[in-house]
């Protein structure tokens, strides 16, 4: 099974312009904890999907709310 370090992913909350890497309103919130789906399998990206727990709360906004 493959691995991810959460210390190298951010997750941009909110709306975000990728020409300007800037969002525009919650900052960028640090991964505390990444699940791998079980059955990943990096070759062909089967079962290609992570859990991720992020250090801090959402604050949410106007731009970042749950759906």
């Amino acid at each position: 099974m493959s691995t991810l370090n959460p210390a190298q992913i951010e997750v941009a909350v909110g709306e975000y312009y990728q020409n300007t890497e800037s969002l525009k309103s919650n900052p960028r919130k640090i991964v505390r904890v990444t699940t791998i789906h079980p059955d990943y399998q990096d070759k062909n990206k089967i079962h290609d999907i992570a859990v991720l727990k992020l250090h801090d709360n959402i604050s949410w906004s106007s731009t970042a709310q749950p759906q």
